[in-house]
């Protein structure tokens, strides 16, 4: 089991691995940002559209589970252990999942000319936010806050989970990204 503190730093090392990562996209043309390898793929942009989508819908909620936890004065660092549900969750937005789960329609992207250098500010001042919040939680029991999926009110995950699954799934796309950037096809 992973203790909140190595938690709390395994998050930030992906923030971290995830800003320098972005940097090869600040100078992409605007053709670079609208390619896609076939008409079935999101674009860089829309990707990055798609992730200021549902990071947008839960960063509020994080917000609020935040303040809750310190007015509450839910201290505490116990061991993260996920439930069995939470573990499947995260298993499906992570790099690599068992299978290809739909979108929820509200998290979808626009499919038409999205700005790629305004998503990608979106994207980091979303990434900063929730670095803010990561560390406002540091030595509170993150287990104890309960956040309900905007998309489905079905989904509940405590918020050290949410957390873990918003920053795996950030990976996941972050991995489609990449692939494009190397696709033999890409605009240069």
């Amino acid at each position: 089991m992973e203790s909140q503190a190595d938690f709390l730093k395994r998050l930030q090392q992906v923030l971290n691995t995830l800003a320098v990562k972005t940097q090869v996209l600040d100078e992409l043309t605007p053709a670079q940002w609208a390619w896609s390898p076939n008409k079935n793929t999101w674009s860089l942009a829309t990707t990055l559209d798609h992730l200021n989508i549902s990071n947008g819908a839960i960063l509020p909620l994080y917000e609020n589970s935040t303040r809750n936890l310190i007015k509450s004065d839910k201290t505490g660092t116990p061991p993260l252990q996920y439930n069995r549900f939470e573990r499947v969750f995260l298993r499906l937005v992570s790099p690599n999942p068992p299978f290809k789960v739909p979108v929820p329609p509200m998290y979808k992207p626009s499919l038409k000319d999205v700005n790629g250098a305004n998503a990608l500010s979106i994207f980091r001042a979303q990434h900063e936010a929730i670095a803010n919040y990561l560390a406002s939680c540091e030595g509170y029991d993150l287990m104890t806050e309960i956040i309900t999926s905007p998309a489905s009110r079905l989904v509940k995950l405590r918020l050290g989970a949410q957390f873990d699954a918003l920053l795996s799934h950030d990976q996941y796309h972050w991995g489609q990204i990449e692939e494009k950037l190397k696709h033999p096809n890409f605009p240069q």
